[in-house]
């Protein structure tokens, strides 16, 4: 990955990133961010038996509404620690704590093209 011309290491950038990721998702700024995501998702992807995929789920704070109405998600990051954190809150809520999944980019290789309805990253 490049970052401002520079080459680095996405698993390692995103795993220091993750922490104070973590800590930013009480602010507002993260509330306000999440209500504008909603209103790109259309309302049809909010139903039974719609499957999302979510590239890049962090902490997986898209998931509850999903599975809420009936769809159903799963995920990956690079960063453990936001996988880690992502299974811990959904096991919480009362969802399976196994959705998110530590991954690479190169694992959507291996996903065949009829397996989901959307993806979201």
């Amino acid at each position: 990955m490049s970052l401002y011309g520079k080459e680095i290491d996405s698993e390692a950038h995103w795993e220091s990133e993750a922490s104070d990721y973590i800590a930013a998702l009480t602010g507002q700024y993260h509330f306000h961010r999440l209500s504008m995501i909603r209103k790109l998702i259309p309302d049809e992807l909010y139903s039974k038996g719609k499957r999302i995929f979510d590239f890049g789920c962090g902490d997986a704070v898209m998931f509850p509404e999903f599975l809420a109405s009936g769809a159903a998600v799963s995920g990956i990051d690079i960063s453990k620690t936001m996988v880690d954190a992502a299974n811990h809150r959904l096991k919480e809520l009362g969802y399976s704590g196994n959705l998110a999944k530590e991954a690479k980019v190169d694992c959507m290789r291996t996903l065949p093209s009829d397996c989901m309805d959307a993806i979201c990253f």
